[in-house]
């Protein structure tokens, strides 16, 4: 039985319409910063200190992380956190509106 996600959601729609996902993380621990590697080649850079988990983590703890749902999210086991494809596309489209 084939099965769709039905949203209204425009990110969702986005997301799913593009196939866009996580390819990987890049951490520069002299910076500060992440970057969220994408399949369109395009990176999302935020600085450590959005995410106090990660920042606060040790370098091992933050570099011990599996990118699940198929691209969609990433988990980090040692710090039990999980984030989303759909939260970091937000957080960057805040970051860009409102400075």
């Amino acid at each position: 039985m084939p099965t769709s996600i039905h949203t209204n959601d425009v990110i969702d729609q986005w997301i799913l319409h593009d196939s866009l996902r996580i390819t990987g993380l890049c951490f520069d621990n002299d910076t500060q910063q992440l970057s969220i590697e994408m399949s369109t080649k395009a990176s999302i850079t935020f600085p450590l200190s959005t995410f106090p988990s990660l920042l606060n983590a040790s370098h091992q703890a933050r570099s011990n992380y599996s990118i699940i749902g198929d691209g969609i999210g990433v988990h980090w086991p040692y710090l039990d956190e999980d984030l989303s494809l759909k939260g970091f596309l937000l957080a960057d489209l805040k970051r860009r509106v409102l400075s």
